[in-house]
């Protein structure tokens, strides 16, 4: 069991604002470049703010919606890499008083990518985007689903994305 030292935490009241972070959250910016993601600067705005795609808002509204519906915890996996490695991460979103959830999330286990990949976003679409999933990390390619590190090349990938939520994932939403 992890402690709340070693999870990035934060909570949302209604309108689904940031109220306060917690745990790991200003290593977790720092250890990943992230300095506008401070807990000082996220305080206040919507969660909304940090997610781009329309897809990948519904599903986290959902889980939302579905935790305050229920009064229950609802957990979910999914990823959150870096350009060198696929992390496997938990995401727990806990009703703690009426108007407030608890979002905690969690690395469950880490690997080393076959080769080092960028990921760039774009507000303008271009025949050279890739759609990559926001729940399992992969990219579509051609009409596959894939790992973005596939093949043998060693050169790092550049590649930009725009996200989305692949096939499988929504329908394991769906089936939940």
């Amino acid at each position: 069991m992890s402690t709340d030292s070693q999870k990035v935490i934060y909570w949302l009241d209604r309108k689904r604002s940031i109220i306060e972070v917690g745990g790991a959250w200003d290593r977790f910016a720092l250890e990943n470049d992230a300095s506008k993601a401070f807990s000082r600067q996220v305080k206040g705005s919507s969660v909304w703010k940090y997610i781009r795609d329309d897809s990948t808002r519904m599903w986290l509204d959902t889980l939302l919606q579905l935790a305050e519906i229920t009064g229950d915890a609802v957990e979910r996996p999914y990823r959150c890499d870096s350009p060198d490695t696929r992390r496997y991460m938990q995401m727990k979103i806990i009703p703690e008083k009426p108007g407030v959830l608890r979002v905690e999330h969690r690395v469950v286990s880490t690997e080393k990518r076959n080769r080092t990949v960028y990921f760039k976003t774009s507000d303008q679409m271009s025949r050279n985007m890739v759609s990559r999933c926001s729940i399992c990390g992969r990219v579509k390619s051609k009409d596959q689903w894939q790992e973005p590190d596939q093949g043998t090349q060693e050169k790092p990938l550049n590649l930009t994305v725009v996200y989305t939520v692949c096939p499988t994932c929504s329908s394991s939403l769906s089936s939940r």
